[in-house]
């Protein structure tokens, strides 16, 4: 949620650097609170002074939804600080969850299996976690209430719902939840996806090849997958550019759209 929130003020702050200040204050009091105890009220502070960023301009730019391998889209290491790159080019970034859909969709997963099983005890004891852990997530979402836009994942029923077209159930949990992830962010308004993966992973090789099944079914936006840790350079960083002009290009037609629907 606070990485979320910081990468929605970053873009329009006014004083260059306060959000990722901020935001470092406010992981260090997060694992304080883990250790003590005290989450819920060090989540609500630390939105509390993500919020009170000046800003000018909030959510005029383009959205990059960030998908890909589930380190690399969210390690700034490993993806060669992908966040800070697409906003020095103009964009706004919506990033994928660390775990938290994996955890979310392989309890939901082996509760139905269980059950399918006839393994009653097993499913009941998974449901009573999932319980207990949609109730912390709800406590946390409020928290922060008002004060962070809350974009939701899509469920486990959701998620075979969306790749139901590109691949079946069974498939590698994993790359289910990228597939979903990139049409959750094509759907949700987002005016392109990347795919940030590692050199050679299975998961993110997997989704590149149906990018352009999933770009053709949303519209024609743009989708890039960008892979780290094995050429890079200049090659990548003029892929990236390439790809944030074709985002520009596609926010300008959407905004035009919108401006002509409203007139008509």
């Amino acid at each position: 949620l606070l990485i979320r929130a910081a990468c929605e003020v970053r873009p329009y702050e006014i004083n260059a650097g306060e959000t990722d200040r901020i935001h470092a204050r406010n992981i260090d009091e997060i694992s304080e609170g883990v250790e003590q105890g005290g989450v819920v009220d060090v989540l609500r502070e630390g939105a509390r002074r993500l919020a009170a960023i000046d800003t000018v301009g909030i959510g005029q730019r383009p959205v990059v939804g960030v998908a890909g391998d589930v380190y690399t889209r969210i390690n700034e290491f490993a993806s060669g600080d992908l966040f800070h790159r697409l906003e020095a080019l103009g964009c706004e970034v919506w990033p994928a969850p660390t775990l938290v859909d994996n955890t979310d969709f392989t309890t939901a997963k082996n509760i139905l299996d269980n059950t399918k099983r006839m393994e009653i005890r097993a499913a009941m004891r998974l449901k009573f976690y999932e319980t207990l852990k949609d109730a912390d997530t709800e406590r946390m979402r409020w928290a922060v209430s008002g004060l962070v836009r809350d974009r939701k994942e899509p469920t486990y029923h959701e998620v075979i719902e969306m790749t139901a077209p590109y691949a079946g159930s069974e498939n590698n949990h994993l790359a289910l939840l990228n597939l979903a992830k990139v049409i959750d962010f094509a759907q949700g308004g987002a005016d392109g996806v990347v795919n940030a993966i590692c050199f050679n992973c299975m998961i993110g090789t997997v989704s590149a090849a149906m990018l352009d099944r999933l770009r053709a079914d949303h519209g024609g936006i743009p989708m890039a997958t960008l892979v780290y840790g094995g050429t890079g350079g200049t090659s990548s960083e003029a892929r990236l550019e390439a790809f944030v002009h074709q985002v520009h290009q596609f926010h300008r037609r959407r905004v035009a759209q919108r401006s002509n629907q409203a007139s008509g």
